[in-house]
């Protein structure tokens, strides 16, 4: 109905609805009505541009897929915030510009529900549980949160994490412009710089932000003198001189074209502390995730009704399913003898997870399924720079390491 009155601009109906809710005491369908009064009151050019904006921004609910998922919802934010549930939203690339502001609206209405959450828990001092994760990759895309610098800045506080993904500052200067993206890298404490970037501004922000280092140089002149006694013919003395002089020179600790050219399968790792080159590694070789495989159940663990459409089945299932059917004895044994092979791996889905994660991705979701989850990913750090010591927590660092220059990188640089 919302979306026929946008598109339509006959509002009558609203208007009506609205005016019953004010008059059974809704203060906020009153507040409503006043405001889609201006809206109509408007001069023309204002109004239609008014219903045009509003317009782009529900463009998601003209699809029969998004409308069904809102009759049909099994999710609220306040239950979300309170649980160890993680939701995963795919944003498919040609459907991203139009799920956008949905997603937008996701974000804001899990932030309201964990502020609100976190204020309680300060009033009644009692402990404010655990904090509740955004990983938002495409975030330029897929998550174009308006207020994304004050989220990042105020919201560690009050038990809600964000972790955003961009290709590089231009993305930034794109969606939120040239102020944003100058001091986009400062808002986050812990920066993660993966190969590949080629964006000259990005390359030469992070090249400043890992500092200078004072490089020693050695130069040595070598002197020889001849000399020849008077009046002797054959007799002369050669002496030999040395003169040491050391000196520095202040260069960059990583040159922007030290950054760009970095291996495969190594990132560039920057704290407040100092920065560092790790190695990355497949999150299902890291040993919590192994002991999460070994407690996994063996089937998927669904919470609560699909809010989606089922895909249809493919062909070849279909015709497995009635050929099940047609012989149930014959469907029995092979159901059997599926169960009792060994070494089958556990499925993920079902595996309890110890905090809340909200992870927008922008790649397609092959299937769905409930549960709780969580995952860790680790990587270690291969390579020293002069700079302060290494972060804690990130990996077993041992002896420094030559830094590629002859000295001993004892220390580290300075930060993402």
């Amino acid at each position: 109905d919302v979306v026929g009155w946008v598109l339509s601009g006959d509002v009558e109906t609203a208007d009506l609805i609205l005016e019953w809710a004010a008059d059974r005491g809704d203060a906020d369908a009153d507040l409503a009505r006043m405001v889609l009064g201006g809206v109509q009151r408007a001069a023309d050019q204002e109004r239609q541009s008014i219903w045009s904006a509003t317009a782009d921004v529900i463009d998601v609910y003209t699809t029969s897929q998004a409308l069904d998922s809102c009759e049909r919802s099994n999710w609220e934010p306040h239950q979300f915030t309170a649980s160890a549930d993680t939701v995963y939203v795919a944003a498919p690339a040609e459907h991203q510009a139009a799920v956008a502001p949905l997603v937008v609206a996701l974000i804001e209405a899990v932030r309201d529900a964990q502020y609100q959450r976190h204020r309680a828990a300060a009033l009644a001092e009692i402990p404010h549980g655990k904090p509740v994760s955004l990983v938002l990759d495409e975030v330029a895309n897929v998550a174009p949160i308006a207020s994304l610098p004050a989220l990042v800045s105020e919201a560690g506080g009050q038990g809600l994490h964000t972790i955003a993904a961009v290709q590089d500052l231009s993305q930034v200067r794109g969606r939120w412009g040239a102020d944003i993206a100058d001091g986009f890298l400062s808002l986050f404490q812990h920066l993660v710089v993966l190969p590949g970037i080629r964006d000259t501004k990005t390359l030469e922000a992070l090249s400043v932000i890992c500092g200078e280092w004072d490089r020693p140089q050695t130069s040595t002149t070598r002197t020889r003198t001849k000399s020849r006694e008077p009046f002797r013919v054959r007799s002369q003395s050669i002496s030999t001189a040395a003169t040491t002089n050391w000196s520095t020179t202040r260069q960059r600790q990583l040159p922007p074209g030290e950054i760009y050219g970095m291996p495969d399968g190594q990132a560039l790792y920057l704290s407040g502390s100092g920065w560092r080159h790790i190695t990355l590694a497949p999150h299902f070789s890291h040993p919590r995730w192994q002991t999460a495989l070994a407690s996994a159940p063996d089937r998927i663990v669904v919470w609560g009704p699909p809010d989606t459409r089922p895909h249809p089945a493919h062909p070849q299932e279909q015709e497995q399913a009635q050929a099940r059917a047609a012989h149930p004895a014959r469907a029995g044994r092979h159901h059997q003898h599926r169960r009792g092979r060994p070494g089958v791996p556990h499925d993920l889905a079902g595996v309890q997870g110890d905090r809340r994660d909200l992870n927008d991705d922008a790649g397609d979701a092959d299937g769905e399924g409930g549960g709780r989850e969580h995952t860790d990913q680790a990587g270690s750090g291969n390579e020293r720079r002069p700079g302060g010591p290494a972060p804690d927590g990130l990996d077993d660092a041992g002896a420094p390491q030559p830094d590629g220059r002859g000295l001993p990188a004892g220390r580290e640089g300075a930060a993402q």
